[in-house]
């Protein structure tokens, strides 16, 4: 349960968005980090999803107007710095992240490339744009075991 709770939230970087109308890969470009998650989750202990949100604050996208993105999480003091990359796709008011790449910093600094396997590190989710505007994204994640909102500010 822990490991899916941990995929689930990883996998905001691998999302498919259903956006609100109007929002293409104009909206997105640039550069964005996470500044709050919160989460409806009743079953889940509210250690886990503290845990849970102080990696998604770790974590920043570049989505790019050639269709693709690239996610970093920062290390923590639960996990190593991962590097996230791949294509967007926009169908029918849908934004789908679709990871080619992953990979982690191991405790020498250096970059090590994880292959796609059964990891789950490479299984898209599904999100709703609850708000946006030119510096701010408020997306939420639905899922079986309840919601988690999160909160981007673009970088400039």
């Amino acid at each position: 349960m822990k490991t899916y709770f941990y995929i689930m939230l990883l996998g905001f970087s691998f999302t498919i968005l259903s956006c609100q109308s109007g929002t293409d890969i104009n909206d997105l470009a640039g550069k964005w980090q996470v500044t709050d998650m919160q989460a409806d989750m009743p079953e889940i202990s509210p250690m886990l999803i503290e845990n849970a949100k102080a990696f998604a604050l770790a974590t920043t996208y570049e989505f790019n107007s050639d269709m693709t993105f690239e996610m970093m999480i920062a290390k923590t003091e639960l996990d190593n710095a991962r590097k996230h990359s791949g294509k967007v796709t926009i169908n029918d008011g849908r934004i789908t992240l679709l990871t080619d790449h992953v990979s982690i910093e191991n405790q020498h600094g250096e970059w090590v490339d994880v292959e796609k396997g059964n990891s789950g590190i490479y299984q898209p989710m599904y999100w709703s744009v609850k708000e946006k505007s030119q510096n701010k994204l408020v997306l939420l994640e639905e899922s079986k075991m309840g919601t988690v909102h999160y909160t981007l500010s673009r970088v400039e």
